[in-house]
């Protein structure tokens, strides 16, 4: 379980090869907020996640790349007691024009430990109930810092996909984590998540 938090910012370094292709790195940033609320008469716990990243599009017959060009929003609504999802939306922007916001189906993933899913790999982001074995402490470098004792520990989602953590003492959070996420395209997908900010 992470410790007490309300927003939390990562920069992901997402690469994979798509053959024949050399391999291809991306950057977007995800935003995490997180409050307790009433939904559908219940408690609940409502997380608003944000995406950024370049957007790419051919014109004219080449590629064109528009710095933070796309942004995903999410609601989504747990239930306070069993995080059983309750229901949310979710909002697209390309390049400044905002789509509507679209409901999320009540079939979506809901229990994190099943594999990585959602703009953090794991939702609700709160902790998750997986077994890690601890693999010793290395020397970590972040937006939000470095640390020389972060402690990592390593296991895997329940569909078989590894994932990895670095906590470092007194940050509530992971300041970085890392899923070999192989339902992305291509070959040998990797997220690294590196902490940029909490609170």
């Amino acid at each position: 379980h992470f410790g007490e938090w309300t927003r939390v910012e990562y920069r992901v370094n997402n690469t994979v090869t798509m053959p024949p292709n050399a391999r291809f790195q991306w950057i977007s940033m995800v935003r995490l907020e997180r409050q307790a609320v009433t939904y559908a008469g219940m408690p609940a716990v409502r997380y608003t996640g944000t995406m950024i990243a370049d957007y790419p599009a051919w014109e004219d017959g080449k590629l064109v790349t528009t710095k933070d060009g796309l942004v995903e929003v999410t609601d989504r609504y747990y239930a306070a007691g069993d995080n059983r999802f309750l229901g949310g939306t979710l909002t697209r922007s390309i390049k400044g024009v905002a789509g509507p916001a679209e409901p999320l189906p009540l079939t979506v993933q809901t229990v994190r430990e099943a594999g990585p899913y959602g703009e953090t790999g794991i939702l609700p982001f709160d902790g998750i109930t997986i077994t890690l074995e601890e693999q010793g402490k290395e020397a970590v470098a972040v937006p939000a810092g470095s640390w020389q004792d972060a402690v990592n520990s390593s296991g895997t989602f329940r569909d078989g996909t590894p994932v990895a953590f670095w906590m470092a003492p007194g940050i509530p959070v992971p300041v970085q984590y890392r899923i070999l996420n192989r339902h992305m395209d291509g070959e040998d997908p990797v997220q690294t998540y590196e902490l940029v900010s909490w609170a």
